[in-house]
């Protein structure tokens, strides 16, 4: 048996609508930076975890594939919304609260919700990473907000 203080955080989860969320609910700190040669940009990171997760469906018969639920994970809090225009919005309350740092968001299988962000954002090159076209590893939105690929 593993003693208490050995076990992982537990967390309880929040579900709300993206209508009722307010950045003042998280609570944001600053991931101390390591030590050693970090070369090239100096983002300052949270110590935040984050995932965000899409569902999708295809139109028969226009063939074309569209986002009806979205899901954004930020600590214990579990954000939810069914447009892009609500995210976006949510995207840019959470860059104020955030205040100069970069919040690390995991996507499993980037390369997919890639296909469907740059609809909707105009990603300059060099706010995208890929290993090859549609290998996305890692792209950023906002200056702050830093999707990368748990899949690949």
């Amino acid at each position: 048996m593993v003693p208490k203080s050995h076990h992982a955080r537990q967390f309880q989860a929040v579900l709300i609508s993206v209508n009722e969320f307010d950045p003042e609910m998280l609570n944001i700190r600053k991931l101390p930076r390591p030590k050693g040669n970090q070369g090239g940009k100096k983002a300052t990171y949270t110590d935040m975890i984050a995932a965000f997760d899409i569902e999708t469906t295809n139109d028969r018969e226009s063939r074309n594939a569209f986002m009806y639920i979205w899901q954004l994970q930020l600590e214990d809090l579990t954000v939810i919304g069914r447009d892009w225009d609500s995210y976006f919005d949510l995207l840019i309350k959470l860059r104020k609260k955030l205040d100069g740092l970069t919040l690390v968001v995991w996507v499993h299988n980037l390369s997919f919700e890639f296909q469907f962000f740059k609809g909707y954002y105009d990603f300059r090159p060099d706010e995208v990473f890929c290993t090859d076209q549609r290998k996305i590893l890692k792209c950023t939105m906002f200056d702050c907000i830093e999707y990368r690929c748990s899949y690949r």
